[in-house]
C-alpha cells in the first residue's frame, strides 16, 4: 500500500483525474515547509565522525570536512512523493486528507503508460523505490557516483516520512553514471537557498482516473 497526504481539493483530483503534480529536486530544496523541504535534496554527505581520510600525496584527515556528492541535474529530474506508512493522526490534522492507492502496481503502470505518450517530458524511464535514509557517517557505497541512488536516498531525520517515491528526467542524461559533481566542504553542508520560477520546476501530470486503485479514507 501507497499513501498520499494533501488538502482535500487535489485528493478529489488525484482519484478523479488522476492528477500528480511533480517538482524538481532543486524546488524542494528552496522550500521552507520542515516536512517537504530538505535542502541536502539530491545531495549525499558523507561526514565520518572520526574525520574524514584523504590521500594527497600521504594520507591526511581532515576533521571538520564532509565528502559531499551532487545530482547534476536537479533541475531536470523531477519526483513525486508517497509514503509506506498510514498516519491516522496526520489525517484528521488540519486541511489534509489521506489516499491510500491500494493498488500500486496500476498507479504505476498508467504512469508509466503517460509518460511514454510524451517524450518531451520523459527523457528518462521512470524510476520509483522506497527511500533509504542514511546517516552522514555511514559509509557511501557507490551511491555517491550513482545520480538515480542519491535521489532515493534521503538524511535520516527524514526517516520518519518512510517515503516511497516516482521520478523521471526531463533530459535523457540525468541519471548516467557519475552525472554528479563532488566536493570537500567545511562547515555548513546544507545548500543556500535559491529563488525559482515555479512554472520551470513543477509540472502537473494527468494519468487519468484512479478511482479503481486508489481511495480516500
Amino acid at each position: 500500500m501507497l499513501y498520499k497526504y494533501l488538502p482535500l481539493q487535489y485528493a478529489q483530483a488525484l482519484i478523479e483525474t488522476g492528477e500528480l503534480m511533480f517538482s524538481t529536486l532543486s524546488w524542494f530544496k528552496q522550500l521552507e515547509d520542515k516536512q517537504r523541504g530538505d535542502r541536502l535534496e539530491g545531495t549525499h554527505v558523507h561526514r565520518p565522525e572520526d574525520g574524514l581520510e584523504i590521500i594527497v600525496g600521504q594520507k591526511r584527515t581532515l576533521s571538520q570536512h564532509s565528502f559531499r556528492s551532487d545530482v547534476a541535474g536537479q533541475d531536470y529530474i523531477l519526483i513525486y512523493s508517497t509514503s509506506l506508512q498510514r498516519l491516522d493522526n496526520f489525517c484528521a490534522m488540519g486541511e489534509n486528507v489521506c489516499i491510500e492507492i491500494h493498488n500500486p502496481t496500476k498507479f504505476k503502470s498508467r504512469l508509466k503508460v503517460t509518460l511514454r505518450r510524451s517524450p518531451p517530458v520523459a527523457k528518462t524511464p521512470l524510476i520509483h523505490d522506497r527511500v533509504r535514509y542514511y546517516a552522514t557517517e555511514d559509509p557511501p557505497g557507490t551511491t555517491y557516483a550513482l545520480p538515480d541512488r542519491i535521489v532515493m536516498h534521503k538524511h535520516e531525520g527524514f526517516r520518519d516520512q518512510h517515503e516511497y517515491r516516482f521520478a523521471f528526467g526531463t533530459r535523457s542524461e540525468v541519471f548516467d553514471y557519475e552525472r554528479v559533481q563532488w566536493a570537500l566542504q567545511s562547515g555548513d553542508t546544507a545548500a543556500s537557498r535559491r529563488e525559482l520560477n515555479e512554472s520551470d520546476h513543477r509540472l502537473k501530470i494527468r494519468i487519468g482516473s484512479l478511482t479503481d486503485c486508489c481511495r480516500l479514507l
